[in-house]
């Protein structure tokens, strides 16, 4: 999970850098089919920056919808480990929920 949750959040760190992330945008959607499959092994963290990462990417000149696929299936990761998560990783989960 953490291995893909790096990438796409790589890709929106650029994007919301201002670099051209047009190139790398065209494997978001064969990423966002692998995210989806693999959500269940996703850490607090990953949830978070999947979350912030759908959002941001959303947002650039190039929006990639197939990302909002993953969001219903790292809430309900989040969900299901919400009473051992830590406050942090809460805090991270809820406010990377907002921006979308």
């Amino acid at each position: 999970g953490q291995d893909i949750a790096n990438i796409i959040w790589s890709c929106a760190e650029l994007q919301a850098r201002g670099a051209a992330v047009s190139p790398l945008l065209d494997i978001l959607p064969i990423l966002s089919e692998v995210a989806e499959k693999r959500a269940d092994v996703m850490n607090e963290q990953d949830v978070a920056n999947v979350m912030w990462s759908c959002a941001i990417l959303q947002t650039g000149d190039t929006p990639v919808p197939e990302l909002l696929n993953i969001v219903p299936l790292v809430s309900a990761v989040a969900l299901k480990r919400a009473d051992t998560m830590t406050a942090r990783g809460l805090a991270n989960v809820f406010w990377a929920a907002s921006l979308l």
